[in-house]
């Protein structure tokens, strides 16, 4: 055997690569398809109705109640979830028609406030979101675009991998790479609801039809069969791009050993003679390997033959399989069916009569015929049992233990009325199939501790334990030693090391005394071993970084209140924000910024509240900010502009505003905003939103939503009622009440221009260490003078260092501190004043 040969070998690698990439295939494979409407109880009719979809001929159903319950049968969540998590090509396809500013979900995974994964159109915002989870932290796409036009839509969104498509009346709107979506679900009991999020939340009110989940490449295709497929999708690029990475590994390693059989060669060629070796009959070249059988590799060095094992890699599954010509065993495909992974050849029955087993991958399950398959019973019809669960009968009394049972040698079987059960020996703990020796020195007292009195050291045993005397005492029985005097002639003496103080438990555990020695448990309401760490337990989460500082006491942050710090403090609308004249308080979550009135500008990242903003001349440039009259010239102003008229022209004191001329004096409201009132005034357009009169009984809750008392909306997570028109912060996300349905979208992070930033778990978005002056409260420690800084609020001035109640909620403190007002709520307090929610 020549280099020939060898150069075959990396020829034909070469091939088949080749091959491989020509043979390729993009073609739609075949596909699994779950109709959702179709899988709706039809008898659930107090939720929804059906009506016409898009053609008079199909179905589709309508949503308008304000309560309903319009969620897929748990088989369908299920088979759901399946495809989620064993597709990395997967759509979502829905034919909507949406009422006009609507906000609610088309479909959504969601377990109770929870959500999983969740489509969802705004026609408050005119927003497509796509809610999903990544390493368990709730993530949302947004698209522009309006839905809720009350017309018939074609909606269809398609991921592949962690590439997401958007495609609207089979026309592709957004393309998007996100980042990769939880597949599984791991924190309860998740459910599939079709128009609503939950049974509170994001109504969506309109018509759904053809709602579909599809798996495989392209599964657009089935709502826009003319779609352009020739790209292939994300998930084939990555499946294609592993293969060539494994055609590759080959080719390499093929390399390696020509190089190596060159070597070789080259050294058999300045030989003088060429050693061999001889098994049954054939002839081995020197450095040739072959198989003996499947199981053992041999070779030939140095004339001799040397024989040995095949070394298998280690397989993770309970029934590895092996096929003709291997040696080693492997693992087949798991299968995924109702919730849960099944190795291959593992059966389970999901019903009575249903036996199912996983075959690589592929759940097959076969129907039992009572009649055929199960035993004759020779007892009457009246003394037989139908035991729940079991598809065969048993007659009344039947020994089970006798027909066989697998409990463990160290348990007893035990006849119940309808089958065995095993329960492990004294001395032996488990679920009686398999059954562990308790070690009873572990601990003292009780079923599975040990009895040894004084003097005497426990020693474990199998299924039981002995009671060893230690040095110089003398055995009164099996768990007692003769002791040594401690006083006189009396006896060795109890010692309370609760009651002495000599015990080691933490600060935040009770020490309880036992026989000989002593135990620490936590004290309610916390949590940890005892000894080592006791740390204090809250009814759910402190969120917004807070901490959990006693039970069920909340440390929040500065800028958050609440019992679990869900509520963000609005220091704009509280009055005690440190911005300047020639800004306005924004409020973010935590804190605020300062941005600039109109009229005025800042160049710098940080305008420093306020203190840099600069005046805008509106006079200047392409399109200015003026509304001057052709007949006027402008003439700037700090923070605005005036119009003069023209010397020796005609003066007309008009506006031109949005395109259109107003006159002097006139007022309107703006046709890009109903809300918006402008007046003219010597050729100065000023506007403002609307004035709101509650009291009127005409006033336009559109532009005052606050002024309608009768709509309110229940806070997602907390026993909270939000006021029509309230904004919140949920979920990383900027919520509002609007007649009594709540839209929420993603919250806007402010721009982060320091060095040091950070985003620690319970944070929507990143921050800088010190994000404002309230999260260092030891100022003076750094050596500056701050006893000049004042803060003033409703007209009160205050210096650095002093403390205030605050007006609006006697159980909020506000400190001074370097000019800035901080604020924070005490838990403790007393006067039993309901939390006002900023």
């Amino acid at each position: 055997m020549g280099p020939a040969r060898y150069g075959f070998i990396v020829y034909s690698v070469i091939f088949l690569i080749g091959c491989f990439l020509q043979g390729f295939s993009l073609n739609v494979e075949p596909r699994d398809v779950i109709n959702l409407i179709e899988t709706l109880n039809t008898s659930d009719g107090s939720t929804y109705k059906f009506t016409s979809g898009p053609n008079n001929n199909t179905l589709a159903i309508e949503l308008d109640e304000t309560v309903r319950h319009v969620a897929l049968p748990e088989r369908i969540v299920d088979q759901a979830l399946t495809f989620l998590s064993q597709h990395t090509d997967i759509t979502f396809l829905a034919t909507v028609r949406q009422e006009i500013g609507n906000s609610g979900s088309i479909i959504a995974f969601s377990s109770n406030i929870i959500r999983f994964l969740e489509i969802e159109s705004s026609g408050r915002k005119d927003e497509i979101r796509f809610h999903y989870t990544h390493d368990q932290q709730i993530q949302v796409e947004t698209f522009p675009y309006r839905l809720a036009d009350n017309q018939w839509h074609k909606l269809a969104i398609s991921l592949s991998a962690n590439h997401l498509v958007l495609l609207v009346d089979c026309s592709k709107i957004y393309e998007r790479v996100i980042k990769t979506i939880d597949r599984t679900f791991t924190s309860g009991k998740l459910s599939l609801f079709l128009g609503q999020r939950n049974s509170q939340h994001a109504l969506f009110r309109g018509s759904l039809y053809d709602v579909k989940i599809v798996t495989q490449a392209h599964g657009y295709l089935l709502q826009c069969p003319n779609q352009n497929t020739d790209c292939p999708t994300c998930a084939q690029y990555k499946d294609m791009e592993q293969k060539i990475e494994e055609m590759y590994s080959l080719y390499k390693n093929m390399s390696n050993k020509l190089l190596k059989a060159e070597e070789r060669i080259s050294g058999l060629e300045q030989c003088e003679c060429s050693k061999s070796c001889y098994d049954n009959g054939t002839i081995h070249k020197e450095g040739e390997m072959w198989e003996k059988d499947k199981c053992t590799r041999c070779s030939c060095r140095n004339g001799s033959i040397h024989c040995g094992s095949v070394d298998c890699p280690l397989v993770k599954c309970s029934k590895p399989v092996y096929r003709d010509g291997t040696c080693c065993p492997f693992c087949l495909t798991n299968c995924y069916y109702s919730g849960q992974y099944f190795d291959h050849g593992q059966d389970f029955k999901p019903r009575v009569c249903v036996n199912c087993t996983c075959d690589n991958g592929k759940m097959i399950c076969e129907q039992q015929d009572p009649e055929e398959s199960c035993p004759k019973l020779n007892c009457p019809e009246s003394e037989r049992l139908q035991i729940q669960g079991e598809c065969c009968p048993v007659c009344k009394g039947t020994n089970f233990c006798g027909l066989g049972h697998n409990c463990h040698i160290n348990a007893t079987c035990v006849n119940l009325a309808t089958r065995y059960a095993c329960q492990c020996q004294l001395g032996f703990q488990g679920d009686g199939i398999h059954c562990e020796d308790i070690n009873e020195c572990l601990a003292e007292g009780g079923k599975t501790g040990h009895h040894c009195h004084s003097n005497t050291k426990c020693v474990n045993t199998i299924g039981s334990y002995a009671c060893q005397c230690s040095d110089g005492h003398n055995r009164l029985d099996a768990y007692s030693c003769e002791g040594e005097l401690m006083f006189g002639d009396g006896p060795s003496l109890e010692i309370d090391e609760c009651a002495s103080g000599s015990h080691h438990c933490h600060a935040n555990a009770d020490c309880i005394n036992i026989k000989g020695s002593y135990k620490c448990e936590c004290s309610k309401g916390y949590q940890g071993d005892g000894v080592t760490k006791c740390e204090a337990s809250c009814h759910g989460q402190c969120l917004n970084g807070g901490k959990c500082l006693a039970p069920n006491v909340c440390e929040c942050r500065h800028g958050y209140i609440g019992p679990n710090c869900e509520l963000d403090i609005d220091e704009c609308g509280l009055g005690i924000s440190a911005c300047h004249g020639h800004s306005v308080c924004v409020n973010i979550p935590g804190w605020y910024r300062c941005d600039c009135l109109e009229g005025y500008h800042c160049n710098w990242p940080d305008n420093h509240y306020g203190s840099l903003c600069l005046d805008i001349n509106e006079c200047i440039g392409e399109g200015s900010g003026h509304t001057c009259h052709t007949s006027m010239e402008c003439i700037n102003m700090e923070g605005g502009y005036e119009c003069a008229c023209k010397p020796g022209t005609p003066c007309i004191q008009h506006c031109i505003f949005e395109e259109k001329e107003y006159g002097n004096s006139e007022k309107w409201f703006s046709t890009n905003d109903k809300c918006l009132q402008c007046s003219c005034m010597s050729g100065v357009t000023t506007c403002h939103k609307r004035n709101c009169d509650c009291m009127d009984p005409d006033v336009d809750l559109d532009c005052c939503p606050h002024c309608d008392l009768t709509a309110q909306c229940s806070h997602q997570e907390y026993p909270l009622y939000m006021q029509n028109g309230e904004q919140w912060s949920f979920q990383c996300q900027t919520c509002e009440c609007l007649h009594g349905e709540v839209d929420c979208w993603p919250l806007e992070c402010p721009n982060i221009i320091c060095e040091n930033i950070i985003q620690e778990p319970g944070d929507c978005c990143p921050r800088c260490i010190d994000d404002s002056p309230c999260t260092n409260l030891n100022l003076d420690a750094g050596g500056l003078d701050h006893s000049s800084d004042t803060c003033i609020y409703v007209g009160r001035t205050y210096r650095h260092g002093n403390s205030w109640l605050l007006d609006s909620d006697p159980c909020t403190t506000c400190d001074c501190i370097a000019g800035h007002i901080c604020c924070s709520f005490n838990e403790t307090c007393s006067e039993g004043v309901q939390l006002q929610k900023p």
